[in-house]
């Protein structure tokens, strides 16, 4: 592979090494759909290897999928002219077709001169097929311009819809496809603000379908940087933008990269005291309802729908299990630890607490499973 042969380790080598984001650097090497370019080209360069090389490669896979109808990602022109795509080429003028006229000899086959009767006879047919003839001639020659007209103006109309690069000036600004009423703009750009702006948390991403607000999971969502330091604004309601930075990103990012939001869902609201925890609660994921919580060292663990029942059940954060310690991993099963002992297991869908062997108390088990945080 590429990237083991340049010695990278892991996604976030690749994406510190390429200086892309980590969900950027994740979707680019599970294979599910092919990069832009842009991003290919960032990894080659990083790994060292030939990118006039690879150029080759992704164009032609790029045609493959197109043909396909997979939906690539955007051609940029230079790649298409460089290998003489033929879809480049101008487009002319229909050339009318060829329309049938009483002048031109028809062929015959009969294996006998025709007589009189059969001359007037074939006169007749030739003159009531004369009009259909000039008219199928006519549908066809308009529907040839209509066609060629299409495809001219599609073309016209990508090449001005494609965005240019977001610089810093675009915190709130859609990505094409995006529509209007889903992003209010003063939202995204208050919530950017309140963080420290620019100076904290950087710039869009310069690739516009990472560095303009773009569809991500259930929600919307803008990727930022700040010299190799990743962050991201996103919104499940047009009128609540949440900055995810820090802990808190690499928290709601791994394990999971470019599957975080279909999974966990998107952040309610802002991470919020509980206990000695912060929480962040998330909606409508495929394992809603579910939260984040912080660890002893301020690392967030997140919990889906089951084990985060089980937690609520046994006192939640405030509660005599503390704050947790470790957290599931990629697959989702596995154990989570707590800081004053116990463990809930999560297998399959469900969860149960496992307490400490030989201890005195075992935290009660409460039918609610409300949040407090007294």
């Amino acid at each position: 592979m590429l990237t083991e042969r340049a010695g990278m380790r892991g996604q976030a080598d690749i994406a510190r090494r390429a200086n892309i984001s980590g969900s950027t650097a994740a979707s680019a090497i599970r294979g599910e759909r092919l990069p832009t370019w842009d991003t290919t080209k960032a990894i080659v360069e990083a790994c060292g290897e030939s990118v006039p090389e690879w150029q080759n490669d992704w164009v032609t896979t790029w045609e493959k999928a197109e043909r396909a109808g997979q939906s690539p990602p955007k051609c940029p022109l230079e790649l298409l002219d460089a290998a003489q795509d033929p879809r480049q080429a101008p487009i002319t003028a229909p050339v009318p077709p060829r329309v049938l006229t009483l002048e031109e000899p028809v062929p015959a086959d009969e294996p006998h001169a025709p007589d009189e009767h059969e001359k007037e006879s074939r006169t007749r047919q030739r003159s009531r097929l004369r009009p259909t003839l000039r008219r199928i001639g006519q549908i066809a020659t308009a529907i040839a311009v209509v066609v060629t007209a299409g495809v001219a103006i599609r073309v016209m109309a990508e090449q001005r819809t494609q965005p240019p690069a977001p610089d810093c000036d675009a915190i709130g600004v859609a990505y094409t496809g995006v529509a209007a009423h889903r992003v209010h703009r003063q939202a995204w750009l208050d919530a950017y603000a309140a963080h420290g702006g620019r100076s904290t948390l950087g710039c869009p991403d310069p690739r516009p379908e990472q560095g303009l607000v773009h569809d991500w999971g259930p929600g919307l969502s803008q990727d930022l940087e700040l010299n190799g330091t990743p962050a991201r604004l996103m919104s499940i309601d047009p009128d609540t933008v949440i900055v995810v930075s820090g802990d808190f990103y690499r928290g709601y990012t791994e394990p999971h990269w470019n599957l975080a939001a279909r999974r966990l869902g998107y952040p309610q609201a802002p991470p919020f005291p509980c206990g000695d925890a912060r929480v962040v609660l998330l909606t409508r994921g495929e394992y809603e309802p579910g939260a984040l919580v912080t660890t002893p060292n301020g690392r967030y663990v997140w919990f889906p729908r089951a084990a985060w029942r089980v937690y609520l059940q046994r006192g939640g954060p405030a509660g005599p299990l503390g704050r947790p310690l470790n957290d599931l991993g990629a697959d989702i099963d596995g154990e989570i630890g707590f800081e004053h002992g116990g463990t809930i297991v999560v297998e399959a869908g469900t969860a149960r607490f496992v307490p400490v062997t030989g201890a005195s108390s075992v935290p009660a088990q409460h039918t609610d499973t409300d949040l407090r945080c007294h």
